[in-house]
């Protein structure tokens, strides 16, 4: 709603993201955009965000205090955008979820996984 739209708020995803990684420093952020242009438009083409990646730096350096194994879960998204939100969780000494790094991705295919 702050953005006053779905499109609005989904176009800023990449500037929320690099504002994170400007102030959390080592945060690693790796997102794929392309271009939309219908013909006969006059309007500016539309920014397509492919995929996204990222892991905040403090969950890259608490990782060192979990055990050695991660797991990848994904759900689908089923609002307007569709896609896949994957979260990779490790687990602490306590055997609590510790989240580790998230992907949002159009489908579960070889491109994606790289």
């Amino acid at each position: 709603m702050a953005y006053e739209s779905c499109e609005q708020s989904y176009n800023y995803l990449p500037v929320r993201l690099s504002t994170a990684q400007h102030f959390v420093s080592s945060t690693i952020l790796k997102y794929k955009t392309s271009s939309s242009m219908e013909d006969d438009d006059d309007d500016p083409p539309r920014v397509i965000l492919n995929h996204v990646f990222w892991a905040f730096n403090p969950c890259i350096e608490g990782f060192k205090y979990c055990k050695s194994l991660v797991q990848v879960d994904g759900t689908f998204l089923t609002g307007k955008y569709r896609g896949t939100l994957l979260t990779t969780i490790g687990q602490d000494g306590s055997r609590n979820n510790f989240p580790l790094a998230f992907e949002i991705i159009e489908s579960e295919i070889k491109e994606a996984w790289m």
